[in-house]
């Protein structure tokens, strides 16, 4: 299976345009006023208007209420949320939004044991956080603790951009990237020949996976 992109962050409808060029999956914006990042609804509408059929929007939300949630979710109209926060899995199951849960490095084991709830997640985002932020840090995430036994889509973020992704993809196989401060000039706004020069890294280490299947398989049938 090839890497999805989710490309979060999104401020600008040009970015969101350039993104969807590219081949993105999802275009994520961050309704979290404390982030650099965050998105005003009315802007928001615009992005959505770029945002062809078979490209998730994705509403990113930390420690929302349900009501505020629901209110943008319904203006907007989200694909998906994305929980950052500290949300509990009954939060999320009471919201019935079609949600991604992110959770911070120390917690990501966790999933190999099963024990977390969020039974209805769509995917698991596994992020870098700081103590002062719950994400777009731009902090590697560590690979040490990346779950090895967990049958949920993970979701790879924390500061991928050209010169890493690939050899990350490599070695942990993940469902999806999600890219953001590692592609930006400045919070919030793409640079155009990082973001490029990413989407070419995925797509070479997709067909390196995809060759290296293939010869193995190869082998595997001569023998």
């Amino acid at each position: 299976m090839r890497t999805r992109i989710k490309v979060c962050g999104i401020t600008r409808p040009q970015d969101a345009e350039l993104a969807v060029r590219l081949g993105a999956d999802a275009i994520g914006m961050i309704f979290h006023v404390e982030s650099p990042r965050f998105i005003e609804a009315s802007q928001a509408r615009l992005i959505r208007s770029v945002v062809p059929a078979f490209v998730d929007l994705v509403g990113v939300f930390v420690n929302a209420s349900a009501n505020d949630i629901r209110s943008l979710h319904n203006a907007i109209g989200f694909d998906l949320v994305q929980l950052h926060g500290d949300e509990s899995s009954d939060f999320a199951q009471e919201l019935g939004l079609p949600y991604i849960k992110a959770l911070p490095a120390e917690r990501s084991m966790e999933l190999n044991v099963g024990d977390l709830g969020y039974a209805d997640a769509r995917a698991f985002l596994l992020d870098s956080r700081t103590e002062h932020a719950y994400g777009g840090t731009g902090k590697p995430f560590d690979e040490a603790v990346w779950p090895t036994a967990s049958g949920a889509p993970l979701v790879l973020a924390g500061g991928l951009g050209p010169g890493r992704i690939a050899s990350v993809i490599a070695r942990l196989q993940p469902h999806a990237v999600d890219l953001n401060s590692g592609v930006e000039r400045s919070p919030g706004l793409k640079d155009g020949n990082k973001l490029t020069a990413s989407f070419e890294e995925i797509r070479s280490a997709d067909l390196s996976k995809a060759y290296g299947s293939n010869a193995k398989s190869g082998k595997s049938r001569a023998e």
